[in-house]
């Protein structure tokens, strides 16, 4: 019997251009980006001051770090709020028709979600400096772990069980498991290239330009360029972004998808 790959990815698509699934994700980037971009041009003249001199002051150096302690802290927040989306997806393509109560399902199964989300980062982040297979390590660390977050939300099983889990079908089902990932990571890269081609063709001409510039004048310049297209980075970031929500939304619904398929196929192996 067959994964049915095509069926699955076809339908994953499908149900990633319905408007209500993609765009919980496009609202939330674009207001952490708005808000990102908007400090960043509230502190260009203390960033370009800071670049611009062979060393900065102490003032100038503090403010750096203020700066970028906001920044990073607009990103946990950020990231905090996708995986409550991400979880609802799950829910979602779980039973589609559950709209509504899939963000409620999303926050009950938050504290399960979130643990093996940190979990499965440190160890792959930690397994990843390891100097020249690191990378090829941390690929290996995510197939093993790559259906824990659908166990979570489908079986309503905790974090460490749904690792063990994971775990277990990646040991009886690797290569499955492989062709799956390397699919979905084809298909989500090739859609994101796609939205991404109107930022990509204007940020080749800059950095190209910027090239032949002094180092010191490099980011000025830059922010110079951002500033004199800034209609066509704003409308390119927010097409880039409705890209990067299908592709989120797709990516679930098919992980999802191959789990359910997989687990039904192969219901006996993977019960020993």
């Amino acid at each position: 019997m067959s994964l049915e790959h095509g069926k699955i990815l076809k339908k994953s698509l499908k149900f990633a251009i319905q408007p209500k699934r993609w765009l919980p994700f496009f609202i939330l980037d674009l207001i952490f980006l708005s808000v990102g971009i908007f400090y960043t041009l509230l502190n260009v003249s203390i960033i370009s001051n800071i670049f611009a001199a062979a060393t900065g002051s102490l003032a100038s150096l503090g403010a750096l770090m203020q700066f970028g302690f906001v920044l990073i802290l607009l990103f946990t927040v950020w990231v905090l709020v996708k995986i409550w989306l991400q979880t609802s997806i799950i829910h979602q393509s779980y039973k589609e028709k559950d709209y509504n109560k899939s963000f409620r399902i999303g926050l009950k199964k938050y504290p399960s979600v979130l643990a093996a989300v940190i979990v499965i980062g440190l160890i792959s982040g930690l397994i990843g400096m390891i100097p020249f297979i690191g990378s090829i390590l941390s690929i290996i660390i995510g197939l093993m772990f790559f259906f824990t977050l659908p166990i979570i939300v489908v079986k309503n099983k905790g974090f460490s069980e749904a690792l063990n889990a994971s775990l277990k079908i990646f040991k009886k089902k690797a290569f499955d498991v492989f062709i799956i990932w390397l699919l979905l990571a084809i298909i989500s890269m090739a859609i994101a290239t796609i939205f991404a081609l109107p930022l990509l063709i204007l940020f080749i001409n800059v950095f190209v330009a910027a090239g032949t510039l002094s180092s010191e004048a490099v980011f000025p310049y830059i922010i110079q360029m951002a500033q004199a297209y800034l209609p066509i980075v704003v409308l390119g970031s927010i097409i880039l972004l409705m890209g990067m929500s299908i592709t989120s939304v797709f990516s679930l619904k098919a992980q999802t998808e191959f789990y359910l398929k997989m687990t039904t196929m192969w219901k006996k192996l993977f019960d020993k």
